[in-house]
């Protein structure tokens, strides 16, 4: 009974807060679907454009309130701390796919900034020195940023400058549950941002390079070897090493026999070289196999996470090119992603400030370089230098 009031209860009452969407029922008011009309998302953006901003105020407060409902609720239900977050991001899954809706909802970008607002309001009643010193220089960050170029606003707010508040949080406050929560809306929210961008891009390309697309997909799944490293290093390699042996067979039956279809398309420019995907899980496997479970796992990471942050603002935004395919705004975005990727894993206390620092820095350096394939330069790179900072 305990387990249902304070565990299963919270979560339901969060989810059925969520899936509300007051925009879907302004448009039924007015005699519209919005889930048909205008960009079809039952957000605030979508009211504004079809019904004023007056509604979309109204819409705005419900969504952005909605979780921080949910979660004081699952307090007040007596339930811990880590359940009424869930209760909260159960909200935004609520947004997402409503029961009556067939689980065709909004983004629950707004729930989700609900969320970062109440687990940032609780580390400010924890310490609020946070507030004198990351959050003014926060903003004048983003000031900087307005000033500096010409996007739409919501873009650098979401892309740039988020990411640097939450590194910020996870930097000061370290491994909490608020800081937790706060990380994951906050990456939902970018993650977002750079899904709508990135189909706004490529919505008319073909279906070949759609196919190829899936390649970019498939990556962020390597991730399981960096993590797995940090348990169970033998295990780990074993099951890599079987990937990569796969993969080579692929390669082989590729060069040797001309009608072998492959269950992974591969680039036109990987006609007569080895792909890029053989390269990325030979480093991966020198990487892991070579340095120490902490230093390899970060350089794992860096280079799934760094490249494909680079990749998709590169696409979606870049405008100032420093390479043929590296654009400036690429490389700041995977500069971010590596800072915050090796904050968590300085704040887990898996490496030292001097890793830190070294990792983010190279990592970002060796994705920028003209190298004939970084998917084997950046892991190996990274690892030897925060090896030799390390032994330092």
């Amino acid at each position: 009974m305990e387990i249902l009031l304070k565990v299963i209860l919270p979560v339901i009452i969060g989810y059925l807060l969520g899936s509300f969407l007051p925009a879907y029922f302004v448009g039924k008011f007015r005699g519209v679907d919005v889930t048909k009309a205008g960009s079809r998302n039952p957000g605030i953006a979508n009211t504004a454009n079809l019904f004023g901003y007056r509604f979309a105020i109204l819409v705005g407060i419900y969504d952005i309130f909605k979780s921080p409902l949910a979660i004081f609720i699952a307090l007040k239900l007596g339930a811990s701390l880590p359940v009424a977050f869930a209760s909260g991001f159960a909200s935004v899954l609520g947004h997402v796919a409503p029961f009556y809706l067939h689980f065709r909802g909004g983004r629950g970008m707004a729930a989700s900034i609900g969320i970062m607002g109440y687990a940032l309001v609780l580390l400010l009643i924890y310490d609020m020195r946070f507030a004198y010193v990351f959050i003014p220089i926060t903003l004048i960050v983003a000031l900087l940023f307005f000033m500096r170029n010409k996007w739409h606003s919501a873009n650098t707010i979401t892309i740039f400058v988020l990411p640097l508040f939450i590194i910020s949080v996870i930097l000061y406050y370290g491994i909490r549950v608020e800081s937790i929560a706060f990380l994951i809306a906050g990456l939902y929210s970018v993650a977002q941002r750079v899904e709508y961008l990135l189909h706004e891009k490529l919505k008319d390309i073909s279906v070949e390079e759609k196919r190829l697309l899936s390649r970019k997909w498939l990556r962020p799944l390597a991730s399981i070897f960096a993590v797995g490293v940090l348990f169970y290093k033998l295990y780990t390699l074993i099951i890599l090493g079987i990937v990569f042996l796969t993969f080579v067979i692929f390669e082989t039956l590729r060069f040797s026999k001309r009608n072998f279809k492959a269950p992974i398309p591969y680039k036109g420019s990987e006609e007569k070289r080895i792909s890029s995907m053989v390269m990325f899980l030979l480093g991966a496997f020198m990487t892991l196999s070579f340095f120490s479970p902490p230093i390899g796992s970060l350089a794992i990471m860096f280079t799934i996470f760094g490249d494909f942050s680079a990749w998709s603002i590169g696409v979606s935004i870049g405008k100032f090119h420093i390479f043929a395919q590296k654009t400036l705004e690429g490389t700041i975005a995977a500069f971010l992603t590596n800072t915050l990727i090796a904050a968590i894993y300085l704040k887990l206390g898996l490496v030292s400030i001097a890793v830190f620092l070294t990792g983010a820095i190279v990592s970002t350096l060796a994705e920028l370089a003209p190298l004939e394939d970084d998917n084997f330069s950046v892991p190996l790179l990274s690892a030897i230098t925060m090896s030799l900072v390390n032994s330092l």
